[in-house]
């Protein structure tokens, strides 16, 4: 036994074998989450983050509010898209 170390005994990580099937995943059985839009106030389960006042805040809008927000503003920011089926 050399040095009494712990980690020296610990069995390394086994490789995926490709020809052995993996137990599927269960579906999801749950509603998808949704936001409210800051601009018309309804639910979506897709929304995109925007900065749309000088303000600087940043805020979720949905599809449909979207291009409202952003033709013409001149504060108009673009922050990521949030899905709530993944989630």
């Amino acid at each position: 036994m050399r040095g009494g170390n712990s980690t020296e005994s610990a069995r390394p990580p086994t490789p995926h074998n490709p020809n052995e099937t993996r137990p599927m995943a269960k579906p999801r059985d749950r509603e998808p989450k949704t936001k409210a839009c800051a601009a018309c106030g309804r639910p979506t389960v897709v929304a995109y983050r925007v900065r749309r006042t000088a303000a600087a805040v940043w805020e979720f809008v949905c599809p449909d509010c979207l291009e409202r927000v952003k033709s013409g503003n001149p504060h108009y920011a673009y922050g990521g898209t949030w899905k709530g089926e993944r989630h």
